[in-house]
């Protein structure tokens, strides 16, 4: 819950120094791929 919680003011943050919905959007975006491909993918191996 912390790092859902951290997560968010990132996008806030994206969102008050850019003024664009569109680049928080592409930040979570990018952070659940990064989620993905580093924590999820790699257990698709074993």
């Amino acid at each position: 819950m912390l790092l859902a919680t951290l997560a968010g003011f990132l996008y806030g943050l994206v969102y008050l120094s850019t003024g664009k919905i569109w680049y928080a959007i592409l930040t979570y975006f990018l952070f659940n791929m990064v989620h993905l491909v580093l924590f999820t993918y790699p257990l698709l191996k074993v």
